[in-house]
This record gives structure tokens, C-alpha cells and sequence, in this order.
């Protein structure tokens, strides 16, 4: 399956809200997760994305665009 990558320059990630519905602009931790193969910094970025995305049951919209993205990294990362 091909997933495609967001443009990091998109206003749809500093508009978007995550689990606290708070404005969350994931690009950032995205970008460094598709650049590092550090597997201490890797763990940091998912626990950052795990405390941003989820509150009470919550989930923003920025949570569901970066789900498509944390497949695309990871099927790069494992080819």
C-alpha cells in the first residue's frame, strides 16, 4: 500500500488539535522520527506522540493525520 507523505509546510498541521485539543503541530516530531535510527530517540518521539494524542478518550484531528504517516516511516525504515 503507498501512503503518502504530507507536505511539513502544510497549514493543516498548525491548525490541527491534539488529544487535549490544544494546538499540536505533529510535522515537527514527525520529521525528526523519519530522520533519527537511534532507537532511545525513536522511543521519545512515540512517547511525546502518546501523551499529545490521547486525553480522557480524546483524540484530535492531529492524531489521525499522523497515523498514516508513522506507517509510511516505518514501511521506509524497514526496506
Amino acid at each position: 500500500m503507498l501512503i503518502r507523505q504530507m507536505n511539513s509546510d502544510s497549514e493543516i498541521w498548525k491548525e490541527s488539535e491534539a488529544g487535549y485539543r490544544t494546538p499540536y503541530d505533529a510535522s515537527i516530531p514527525l520529521a525528526e522520527l523519519e530522520k533519527t535510527g537511534q532507537p532511545d530517540r525513536i522511543k521519545e518521539i512515540l512517547e511525546e506522540f502518546w501523551n499529545e494524542f490521547h486525553h480522557q478518550g480524546d483524540a484530535g484531528i492531529a492524531s489521525c493525520l499522523t497515523i498514516p504517516q508513522w506507517i509510511r516511516i516505518a514501511q521506509q525504515k524497514d526496506n
